[in-house]
């Protein structure tokens, strides 16, 4: 609780020293107008006209009402701008403020030790493609037009043939630093270990491109097989590295970190299908190119595109049937951020990497000039279908209108399904409403992770996803936290729901509110402010969220409205929810109730709860 209290306190002596108002203005170059207590400007995230970025300098709040749809305090500002994390975003100005920060409990991300043998074997394949052995992978990339300067940037190495260049270092203990060893090796994907106790490497005979992360971190390999001697010729054409602690395929965009600054002036995103696709797009000038590393795009995804301010979203991949699949699985996860999405065909037997060969952008920018609509693309795939394919081809495209958040939209797309097809929209209507529940389920989880809600703590590779919390009380407690981060004298009014709400992250929230309220702490504010809580979580991730949550609360006439509205809700969500849990639990005992007493007394328990619980229920549905 302490070193909490000391963090909360330094931020504090931060935000005290350094406003917000003085390093937006840094950055910002269009005119300040103060309108409604709040001082606007042009968003400094993505392209705009009309001022959208409001500040409070009163709260050291902002919020962008256009693109972003986003907002913070100081240090969320920082983070946005600089691309950095909670801890180098709060350094960064601790050392503007001259601010000590207090000493974090263990220790800091940054120097987890296997990003130092990452980087080393980022600098060890680079150095083997220069040498004798990487001739073979030169001659490839000189085969492909990739420049000197596009190797340099992108760190392209090779892997030699032998499998033993990064064993040997670990023999040597090239890499000196607390935590470096032969587990470390193993568990970042670098090298395997034989049945006989032997080491080799991972990555043999093959080109290198690191896969960085957004702050442009190695966090794992992308490797194309180079069919030189000692290599693996029958292997698959690319392997990456395994899934690690630290490689998440589905947790990062390949090219993000070089393309992050030209996305977020230009608010496009170019997503494409390979490395070398997105190598020759920036080589060409072409910036705002990334590649997703072979699996349908997820909700991490989809927040890296949201934290640029992209407006559009342009899927470029290869004509054949593997890029129509790959685009199908990209649309699933990007429809959610309700953004223009659009597709590019190249022609027939040519990639992204064809059409800007010899340095020239033109061909691509013209390709994706004439992009069709994402709506327009998956039309198409019914061209030509009659009978039991026609259903089904339209079975694919329902479901993805079922991951569309707002029901206005998902209607548009079912009129215009029904105009380009000729079939009745109602049948249309019947046969979504017709889909295997798992399918439903499926797209309408996707649907409710990928709007502004409360989030949910992502579970470990190693745990069990927990099962999904009902949409509505996610919107609930939205409503719940933001009209209390609007209101702070409404926090003894959420106090009992901390120890009944089942989404950790709003819990989190909760309990920083209380604890607050009832400190005892002579140094603490007389008065809370949404910004104290903000500086109570910390760096808790649900700090992100606040914002939406508190503009959600104050677009309604009477927040108070609000909070009693959805209190309310919980209150009969929390009712049903025990009902349901005592009414299995009754039914597991009625097998040993007819020979064991206790079995039979705790039955009656629970049957006599559950009276009591259909009563408030029936109490509640009269009034």
């Amino acid at each position: 609780m302490q070193s909490n209290q000391d963090l909360a306190r330094a931020i504090e002596a931060i935000k005290a020293r350094v406003s917000l108002e003085e390093v937006v203005r840094e950055c910002v170059d269009s005119d300040f107008v103060v309108r409604s207590n709040r001082i606007w400007c042009n968003c400094p995230f993505h392209d705009e006209n009309t001022p959208s970025f409001a500040m409070q300098p009163d709260l050291g709040l902002w919020y962008c009402f256009g693109a972003c749809g986003e907002g913070g305090d100081l240090i969320q500002f920082v983070q946005r701008r600089h691309n950095t994390s909670f801890w180098d975003s709060l350094e960064w100005l601790a050392a503007r403020a001259g601010v000590e920060l207090p000493r974090r409990q263990g220790g800091q991300k940054k120097d987890d030790p296997a990003f130092l043998i990452l980087k080393d074997a980022e600098d060890v394949y680079r150095s083997a493609l220069a040498g004798p052995e990487g001739r073979l992978a030169r001659e490839y990339l000189a085969q492909r037009g990739i420049s000197a300067g596009a190797i340099e940037a992108f760190g392209i190495g090779y892997a030699p043939a032998s499998g033993q260049t990064l064993a040997e270092r670990i023999d040597r203990g090239a890499v000196r630093a607390p935590g470096v060893g032969l587990d470390l090796y193993l568990a970042a994907g670098l090298v395997r270990k034989h049945d006989s106790g032997r080491v080799y490497d991972f990555f043999r005979g093959r080109l290198m491109i690191p896969i960085r992360d957004d702050r442009g971190r190695t966090v794992g390999f992308g490797a194309r097989r180079i069919d030189a001697p000692g290599s693996e010729p029958e292997g698959p054409k690319y392997i990456n590295t395994p899934e690690t602690p630290w490689f998440h395929k589905g947790r990062l965009i390949y090219g993000y970190d070089r393309a992050s600054d030209e996305i977020r002036r230009s608010g496009h995103l170019v997503l494409m299908e390979g490395y070398t696709d997105v190598i020759c797009a920036h080589q060409a000038g072409f910036r705002q190119a990334c590649a997703v590393l072979g699996t349908a795009t997820t909700e991490h995804h989809a927040r890296l595109a949201r934290r640029t301010g992209t407006r559009r979203i342009t899927l470029i991949f290869d004509g054949d049937d593997a890029g129509r699949k790959a685009a199908w699985k990209a649309l699933e996860g990007l429809l959610p951020l309700e953004i223009d999405l659009d597709v590019a065909v190249p022609p027939p037997g040519q990639d992204p990497a064809d059409l800007v060969a010899g340095g020239d952008a033109g061909p691509l920018m013209a390709l994706i000039e004439q992009a069709d609509s994402w709506m327009d693309f998956v039309g198409a795939s019914l061209d030509g279908l009659t009978g039991r394919a026609l259903s089904l081809g339209v079975d694919r495209i329902l479901e993805l209108l079922a991951v569309l958040p707002k029901p206005v939209h998902q209607e548009a797309c079912l009129q215009q399904l029904a105009a380009s097809t000729g079939l009745p929209v109602e049948s249309l209507r019947r046969q979504r409403d017709q889909l295997p529940d798992r399918r439903r389920t499926r797209v309408a989880e996707t649907t409710a992770e990928a709007g502004p809600n409360v989030p949910q703590e992502s579970p470990s590779p190693a745990e069990n996803r927990p099962t999904a919390v009902d949409p509505r009380v996610k919107r609930a407690y939205r409503g719940v936290i933001g009209a209390a981060l609007c209101d702070t004298s409404l926090i003894p009014r959420v106090r009992p729901l901390i120890t009944t709400c089942e989404i950790p992250a709003a819990r989190a929230v909760l309990e920083a509110m209380v604890q607050l309220w009832d400190t005892d702490d002579p140094e603490a504010p007389l008065e809370i402010t949404f910004d104290h809580i903000l500086n109570a979580l910390g760096e808790n991730p649900v700090r992100e969220h606040l914002a939406s949550m508190a503009e959600y609360a104050r677009q309604a006439e009477d927040i108070g409205l609000v909070l009693e509205s959805e209190l309310r809700f919980l209150d009969h969500h929390a009712i049903h929810l025990e009902k349901k849990q005592l009414e299995a639990r009754a039914k597991a005992l009625e097998a040993q109730a007819d020979f064991d007493p206790a079995a039979m007394a705790e039955s009656l328990q629970c049957l006599q709860r559950i009276h009591q619980l259909n009563q408030q229920i029936n109490a509640t549905t009269s009034v």
